[in-house]
């Protein structure tokens, strides 16, 4: 329900940004002057695709409403749908077509941080706005020298944000004092958590006892566990999407490691419950 909410005020806010931004389209689509086209440049297949498709189902119910209440400014709202497949390259190839190819005036997504920023240069380039509705790392909107990238958006929260809150969750509400962090090296999106998140945590008065590492695709993470099990944490900090996280969890359980498993807004599908098992989700936030 939040994330369709998040995905329908991102709409009312790119096609309020239409009329002003869209110079080159002022008829809305230019093969049809009765419509204005909107591409959708999401994960629809691929290890994160459940992001992708709920959001979608979201942004299509909510196309769906606007055009039975008469659309954008007398026009109906086209969506042109296209899946990145969760892959950088093809996500920015996507953008690219959307932008030049499909004549849209606005881009929706794509879902994760790390797709987000292979599309941005396509956005920026063309001067076309790009919305996502779950990209959280903090440098989607501005880049590294504090410059704000004009035709990017998000409305989701940051991942300094989540880190910050989650540390001040594990160790205030918890009173957990030794962490331990099972990171994704190849993600963005956990690399700025684990680093909003140790960093407060730290601040507060807790220690980091190790902060490993794995990559996006592994199945086997006994071996990191096991090591992390010897530490004796008292809470596994765990910043990464559904798929891994869920082989996680249940390994971790399976080792005996049964301390409370912290993670962030990765963790939002369903899968995870099926990948993990619900019978070991308990203690898990």
């Amino acid at each position: 329900m939040k994330r369709n909410l998040l995905v329908i005020l991102s709409l009312v806010l790119t096609l309020s940004l239409l009329v002003g931004c869209a110079s080159n389209t002022t008829s809305g689509n230019k093969n049809d002057p009765d419509t204005v086209r909107v591409g959708l440049n999401y994960e629809l297949s691929g290890p994160v695709a459940t992001y992708g498709q709920s959001l979608t189902a979201g942004i299509e119910l909510a196309i769906e409403e606007i055009n039975k209440d008469g659309g954008i400014l007398g026009k109906q709202v086209e969506i042109i749908k296209v899946d990145n497949k969760s892959e950088d390259s093809e996500t920015a190839n996507v953008s690219t077509r959307l932008a030049t190819r499909d004549n849209v005036v606005a881009l929706l997504g794509p879902a994760t941080s790390g797709n987000t920023k292979a599309a941005t240069p396509a956005a920026m380039q063309n001067k076309i706005p790009l919305i996502s509705a779950s990209a959280t790392a903090d440098d989607i909107t501005v880049d590294s020298n504090g410059n704000v990238r004009e035709y990017i958006f998000k409305t989701c929260f940051s991942d300094s944000f989540q880190g910050v809150m989650m540390a001040g969750f594990a160790f205030e509400d918890l009173g957990l004092k030794k962490a331990a962090i099972l990171s994704d090296t190849t993600s963005d999106y956990a690399k700025g958590l684990s680093k909003s998140f140790q960093k407060t945590y730290e601040e507060l008065g807790g220690t980091i006892l190790a902060e490993e590492a794995y990559q996006a695709k592994d199945t086997d993470f006994k071996a990191v566990l096991t090591n992390l099990k010897g530490l004796n944490p008292d809470v596994l900090f765990v910043p990464g999407y559904y798929e891994e996280v869920g082989l996680i969890v249940r390994q971790a359980r399976e080792l005996g490691l049964n301390v409370p498993i912290l993670g962030a807004d990765g963790y939002e599908s369903p899968k995870l419950t099926e990948i993990a098992g619900k019978d070991v989700l308990n203690d898990v936030y």
